[in-house]
């Protein structure tokens, strides 16, 4: 009996030992799978909508690769090469372990590395396996982004500079320097881009990235490079863009760089070398635009400026997308980046809600509108770091009836998903939902919602959250593509929150930390009668802040109702303002408006500065036009730290100039007990300073203003009303030290 117990207790422990040993064998292999899982890249919204998109057509057997349809083309940018469709992706590597090697695999067509960013094109139908490439992060096609739509010479001072005026040692025009300009709608022929004498033309590359023809860029084997002024000749304008205006980056180029063609449409920098891309509308072909800009300017040495008028309100709005991170790792000694604030001044489709811990709802009502190829609308959702949020949408009928409530979509599901519901038989709800629990990032969640409502009812969007700070846009939805263009969302249902204007600037030029971000105004207008007329801050522009609570735009330049030169390829040009006839052909020039006009004239202005000192940064650069700003009874007092509609105030070329002549300047002292207020100021300045019995004040030409006698333990007032409107330091002098403090006079 007892030998069979012990043979029995021999096979329990052995099966015990072999079941610890199983469990063990089990929970190792979970450990790998789960390493595996979560060393996994993470894809973006975006690109989890393109998998969606692009997997249900390729798994429809009777669609193969090469029938993709225009739409899914036209919106993902998508191109052909040897019957295959290529996609682009940005791609956040981690450098110790990522190996450039490793993407053979996936047959991509190119390769760049901007920082910790690669740019790659990859066939479409590879795309999913990329995240099994190790080292990556996330994997990001973007967002698409869209163009924000005579007097500007005089009305930022430029003129002074442009003949060597106001202090300036001669005259400067922008020449040894590159302005690059991203857009579309070039007209390759334009004199406007030629010199002043019109016998040479200024544009010493471009790259058209939508015309496929070739030949590329050696290094990018996509698009159309040209190179020789016979080439461009040839070529006579880019791709058309089919998505709106043709003659956008003609319009752009000549306010930054034109030199007037003979007419009075002169640019601010007429004497710069012109680059052009015409982007192909998706981030990574922005990116390699950057890489390409880079890699000419260095060759022939020379600085170089980026006007970016175009954007998207599809991302955090917090300076963290790939796209910001690019310009980020490329910023530096002259290569700056100039952008537009965007045009929505005027449209409620922000909003934001500040959940408490123990829960709350937000209701708002999204409104809608009517354009052609109109699919609904986009609302753009990101919640704050290490949060989740839930969303549904609700039907509301007469006197408030709710018809329909959808599902909750909460963003921790990861969710990609289309919900149709149907009533009456003929109307409609269709809601696309994009979900991403955590972006890499900023560690923040994201829902993308395409509402498309074919009823008379009313969309209610309801958002819950134990404990979230949430941001909303809410933009136009077209068939074919997302756009900028904002739309209210308002308060017309019980308990409903209404939209602001706030947190309205675009990406990645509205909220870049590396960007010198543009605000518009209308120019001072000179009457009849001798008096001027103050321009005001343009209804379209939009206002800041970032969603970081950094305080944007930087500075405002004029951008509302600017004659500059237009394509004279672009068929909807039959009312022009004003025309030049060259060489036997008739070349138009109109009137636009947008924070797209009031971009480029920034960027002449840097193109100016870098032609004085080539060695200036971003940060240099945008804390010169801060300090040299100009106020008006417009603008009123604006504070060092900035408006979120005007930034610092009105862009003033030639005080930029002259600071940057003498630039670096002697700032303030963090520790010092000096106090001058207010500043700025109008008539006076007021002065407490016991350490010091006199001052002198200079203005940025380093003239002597003045000697001023201090009183010690009592506010000294100093009359600086017959002063004229600038920037002023004032120098305090003793025994043992030396202190300078700055105030500005308007």
């Amino acid at each position: 009996m007892f030998f069979k117990f012990n043979i029995i207790l021999q096979h329990y422990n052995m099966l015990k030992n072999y079941t610890q040993y199983l469990n063990l064998f089990f929970l190792f292999i979970l450990i790998l799978i789960t390493g595996k899982l979560f060393s996994q890249a993470q894809f973006s919204t975006s690109s989890k909508r393109f998998l969606f998109e692009i997997e249900r057509t390729l798994n429809n057997k009777s669609n193969k690769t090469t029938n993709v349809s225009h739409n899914i083309i036209d919106e993902y940018g998508l191109y052909s090469k040897n019957g295959t469709y290529y996609v682009g992706a940005m791609l956040l590597v981690q450098p110790k372990k990522f190996n450039s090697n490793d993407l053979k695999q996936y047959k991509i067509s190119n390769f760049h590395k901007i920082g910790d960013v690669v740019t790659v094109r990859v066939p479409i139908q590879n795309f999913r396996e990329l995240i099994n490439c190790k080292g990556l992060l996330l994997i990001d096609i973007g967002d698409p982004l869209s163009p924000f739509l005579n007097q500007s010479i005089i009305n930022t001072r430029t003129d002074s500079v442009h003949w060597g005026l106001g202090g300036l040692d001669r005259p400067y025009t922008g020449k040894g320097v590159i302005i690059a300009v991203i857009d579309w709608g070039f007209d390759y022929t334009h004199p406007i881009f030629y010199d002043s004498t019109l016998t040479r033309n200024r544009i010493v590359r471009a790259w058209d990235q939508n015309k496929l023809s070739g030949p590329s860029p050696s290094e990018y084997g996509f698009g159309t490079e040209y190179k020789s002024f016979e080439e461009l000749q040839n070529a006579k304008s880019d791709t058309m863009y089919h998505f709106g205006n043709i003659s956008h980056g003609t319009h752009v180029g000549g306010i930054a760089g034109g030199a007037g063609a003979g007419k009075k449409y002169m640019g601010i920098a007429p004497e710069s070398s012109l680059i052009f891309i015409s982007l192909r509308r998706d981030a990574t072909s922005l990116l390699d635009a950057f890489s390409y800009i880079k890699d000419y300017a260095e060759s022939v040495k020379m600085p170089f400026v980026v006007n970016m008028s175009f954007g998207s309100h599809l991302g955090p709005h917090d300076g963290s997308s790939l796209e910001n991170r690019g310009i980020d790792s490329m910023s530096g000694p002259g290569r700056i980046f100039v952008g537009s604030a965007g045009n929505n001044g005027d449209a409620n489709f922000h909003l934001k809600h500040d959940f408490p811990k123990n829960g709350d709802t937000l209701k708002t009502i999204v409104n809608f509108t009517s354009v052609p190829e109109y699919f609904g609308q986009t609302l753009s959702m990101w919640g704050s770091k290490n949060s989740n949020f839930a969303v549904r949408f609700k039907l509301i009928g007469p006197n408030n009836l709710i018809i329909h409530t959808s599902s909750f979509y909460n963003s921790k599901d990861e969710l990609v998903l289309t919900d149709v519901s149907t009533f009456n038989s003929n109307d409609s709800l269709i809601i696309r939902i994009t979900a991403t629990k955590s972006f890499v990032t900023n560690g923040k969640p994201n829902i993308r919602a395409e509402v498309r409502n074919t009823s008379n009812y009313r969309v209610l969007l309801e958002a819950i959250s134990d404990s979230c700070l949430l941001h909303i846009w809410n933009n136009v939805r077209l068939t074919r593509r997302y756009t900028n263009w904002g739309v209210a969302l308002s308060s017309a249902f019980p308990k409903a929150s209404a939209g602001n204007t706030m947190y309205g600037l675009g990406e990645p030029s509205g909220v870049g930390k590396s960007v010198i971000t543009v605000a518009s105004h209308l120019s001072d207008r000179f009457l009849p009668n001798g008096s001027i007329q103050v321009g005001n801050l343009s209804g379209f522009s939009s206002r800041g802040p970032t969603v970081d609570e950094r305080r944007k735009p930087d500075i405002s330049g004029p951008g509302q109702n600017v004659i500059s030169s237009v394509s004279s390829f672009d068929p909807s040009n039959t009312t022009p303002d004003d025309n030049v006839v060259f060489e036997g052909k008739t070349y138009p020039f109109m009137s636009y408006s947008g924070t797209s006009m009031s971009g480029p004239t920034v960027a002449g202005i840097v193109a100016l500065l870098l032609e004085l000192n080539p060695t200036l940064s971003q940060t240099q650069i945008k804390e010169i036009l801060k300090l040299s700003r100009r106020l008006d009874s417009r603008t009123g007092i604006i504070g060092d730290t900035g408006s979120l509609s005007w930034g610092a105030g009105k862009v003033n070329a030639l005080n930029a100039m002259l600071l940057a002549k003498n630039y670096p300047f002697l700032t303030d002292f963090p520790n010092s007990e000096i106090i001058v207020f207010p500043n700025p100021s109008q008539k006076e300045i007021k002065i407490w300073a016991n350490d010091y019995s006199e001052c002198q004040i200079f203005d940025i030409t380093g003239k002597n203003c003045g000697t001023f006698k201090l009183l010690s333990q009592t506010t000294n007032v100093i009359n600086i009303s017959h002063f004229f409107n600038g920037l002023y330091f004032i120098k305090f002098t003793n025994n043992y030290k030396t202190e300078v403090k700055r105030f500005i006079k308007y």
